[in-house]
């Protein structure tokens, strides 16, 4: 994505930006097909991003937005986005995993989403977080971002799920206030 405001929003009256603020490009997974009128399935989309650690790159940092439509599903359900890295043995990178579906947004049991007041559509703007990896050195290093509208019978596609990533690596750095820094 280039630029510009999420469209499925701004029929509804909110801005959300299709790239990360200071950046050029921006990737996005998941769907929208409902808002544009074509419902054929819930599919999900995951994309990752792999690196070798070294003294020079172990500071991982990601912007994410997240968009869901929140179904009325039961928990397992329910559109979701989830972020999650792990070590070079496939091991979980503890502060490294994040996920929420439709029902955390809309109960608040995960902060910071926005709700378009006419749908049961929850939006969470650009949002950074740090993933110190210096402890990873010499090991190859997965960061898997994955989306997946609901799923229950005859619902697929209906309620979706995307977000907008934005992603660098670089040296470590002093940071003094937001990002959220993992770890």
């Amino acid at each position: 994505t280039a630029g510009g405001n999420d469209p499925n929003l701004a029929i509804s009256g909110a801005t959300l930006p299709m790239v990360w603020p200071g950046a050029s490009y921006s990737g996005r997974i998941g769907n929208m097909w409902q808002a544009v009128g074509n419902n054929s399935n819930g599919n999900g989309e995951t994309i990752t991003y792999a690196l070798t650690v070294t003294p020079t790159n172990c500071v991982f940092t990601y912007h994410y937005a997240v968009v869901l439509y929140d179904g009325g599903h039961p928990n397992g359900q329910q559109p979701f986005f989830n972020i999650k890295a792990t070590d070079g043995n496939g091991n979980d990178i503890a502060c490294g995993d994040y996920e929420v579906d439709a029902t955390q947004a809309r109960t608040g049991a995960i902060g910071g989403f926005n709700r378009i007041s006419s749908r049961a559509i929850y939006w969470k703007p650009w949002s950074s977080v740090l993933l110190p990896l210096i402890n990873y050195i010499g090991q190859t290093v997965k960061i898997t971002f994955t989306t997946r509208g609901c799923e229950p019978g005859g619902c697929a596609g209906s309620h979706y799920a995307y977000a907008y990533i934005d992603a660098e690596c670089g040296p470590p750095v002093l940071v003094a206030s937001s990002p959220t820094i993992c770890g």
